[in-house]
């Protein structure tokens, strides 16, 4: 009977046990997937690199909204904002070369068109889930649209468009009606991440000042943080584009255990230590015969006076708020706490059983 007591409370021991490390499991997991889909997504950089497109900034100019497709259109903003996406049908014929030009333009397109309809129909990030274009069609291996990274908070995170629970658990994602992350002038790309359980769980460390780049398909585009707050979910004029700036905005939920608020940060687009593919020239080593009318990259996306004009940034206003990051240390102590006393019940509950076993034999 003893031993069938112990036998019963090994299991619970046990069970106890991988709950408590069940969180770390899955998290391991997702860093794992994430580091996976980064390296995928870097391959096909290389692969666009390879193919000798260099300055693609001339197509990209000031994203001012003078688009054609969006100034005499008529119907809602959303069919607007929707109208350069690719589909299938609508993908480029040619190689592949000319795909990643054509991808590039209408990401170019949708920023403008994005910028001119001023929005409007921009949703919260965990209530508006949908996904607007697939970079499969481009005769790319997936819908990574870059990857995110984040020194302070020692994460490197896949991109994917649109903040459907699928995309949010593999990843950071772009809020739909937010920009494409290729920089440029009147552009904000929204990125938005879980945080218990997600990839935002650190994002608390961030402090103003600290650099995040964005590498897209073309280049790296270097970010610094101009301001951190909290807003309401929906109060979504607060992560708008601000005319004439160059921005992201990390987005998550806050306090740690609830979703009741919005936990933002705000970076502005800086070229102080920015890395760029070929130092600005091309994004290939080689330097074959270009064509008139393939796009040029540049570090900015905009022109050097464009880059010395100071343009004062005018942050919205948040709410005030209690940091989290106390509560996320105090969490991960108890787990792994929890989880090291687990181990050694197991072991001395185990340990007992032999003992008990020898002392049978022994008998």
């Amino acid at each position: 009977m003893k031993r069938l007591f112990n036998l019963i409370a090994l299991l619970i021991i046990a069970a106890g046990f991988f709950i408590l490390i069940d969180p770390f499991i899955r998290q391991s997991q997702r860093e794992y997937n994430a580091e996976q889909a980064v390296e995928t997504f870097r391959l096909a950089a290389q692969d666009v690199r390879n193919q000798n497109i260099t300055d693609i900034s001339s197509y990209a100019e000031e994203t001012d909204g003078e688009s054609s497709a969006d100034e005499n259109s008529e119907g809602s903003a959303e069919e607007n904002s929707r109208s350069s996406f690719p589909t299938k049908e609508q993908a480029p014929d040619g190689n592949k070369r000319e795909h990643y030009i054509e991808l590039y333009k209408r990401l170019c397109e949708y920023n403008k068109i994005t910028f001119k309809s001023n929005q409007s129909e921009l949703k919260d990030a965990f209530s508006y889930m949908t996904s607007s274009i697939r970079f499969t069609d481009f005769g790319l291996p997936c819908d990574t649209v870059g990857y995110v990274t984040i020194e302070r908070m020692n994460v490197e995170l896949p991109m994917y468009i649109g903040s459907s629970s699928a995309n949010m658990a593999i990843g950071a994602t772009i809020m739909d009606h937010t920009s494409m992350p290729i920089g440029g002038k009147n552009t904000n790309c929204v990125i938005a991440a879980h945080r218990m359980g997600g990839f935002f769980g650190d994002i608390e460390l961030l402090q103003t000042g600290d650099l995040i780049r964005i590498t897209n398909l073309w280049e790296e585009l270097t970010y610094r943080v101009a301001k951190i707050t909290v807003i309401d979910p929906y109060d979504t004029d607060k992560i708008k584009i601000i005319p004439g700036k160059d921005m992201i905005t990390l987005l998550t939920c806050h306090p740690y255990w609830s979703n009741r608020t919005r936990y933002i940060v705000y970076c502005e687009r800086t070229f102080e230590n920015a890395e760029h593919y070929g130092n600005g020239k091309s994004i290939s080593d080689s330097s074959s015969d270009t064509d008139e009318s393939i796009p040029q990259l540049s570090e900015a996306s905009a022109s050097p006076d464009e880059k010395e004009e100071e343009v004062s940034l005018q942050l919205p206003d948040g709410e005030e708020y209690t940091g989290s990051q106390s509560v996320i240390e105090l969490e991960r102590v108890v787990r792994i706490s929890g989880a090291v006393f687990a181990v050694i019940l197991m072991i001395f509950c185990i340990a007992g059983l032999f003992r008990k076993q020898d002392n049978s034999v022994s008998q």
